[in-house]
């Protein structure tokens, strides 16, 4: 038991050694998130173990819901947003250009086609300009992409959507 803790402490100071190493975004994780990870990496229920349903009990009482829904990746979630949403053909995604490729990627696969808005690196983000720009009859989201901890200019992109 000694040896196994001497483990994940060992491994705890690799992975902390590893982030200074990526200085696009720093991550907060103690010692306690990585033994919760560690704990559920070693069980032999890694993805349908109590964790999962405990996980979407908090976001339904977060969120005041009576159903919560996990699932294994955001391109997952984009992908069923769109579906729920019903989008359909000739319908239009608006989102930045240097995003996650699954932003358009889930767009792609409920047929639905994506605009790209130009991103600026003086602001790391879309000016609201671009977005007003790429607005049109078929226009019917608008997928803003916070980038290295800056956020968009939301309330702009809120006037565009009313």
């Amino acid at each position: 038991m000694r040896n196994q803790s001497l483990l994940q402490k060992n491994l705890f100071k690799h992975f902390m050694k590893s982030l200074y190493l990526i200085l696009y975004n720093r991550l907060w994780i103690d010692y306690k998130n990585f033994q919760s990870v560690f704990a559920v990496l070693r069980s032999s229920h890694l993805t349908q173990w109590p964790k999962v349903a405990e996980f979407k009990k908090a976001i339904c009482d977060y969120a005041e819901a009576r159903f919560a829904v996990a699932v294994r990746s955001g391109t997952t979630q984009l992908h069923m947003r769109w579906l729920i949403a019903g989008l359909k053909e000739r319908d239009e995604v608006i989102t930045s250009g240097n995003t996650f490729a699954a932003y358009a990627n889930s767009a792609v696969y409920c047929v639905v086609q994506p605009v790209f808005v130009d991103m600026y690196l003086e602001i790391y983000s879309s000016w609201f300009a671009d977005y007003n720009k790429a607005t049109n009859s078929h226009s019917r989201v608008v997928l803003s992409a916070h980038c290295a901890g800056q956020s968009c200019d939301m309330e702009s992109i809120c006037y565009i959507i009313k």
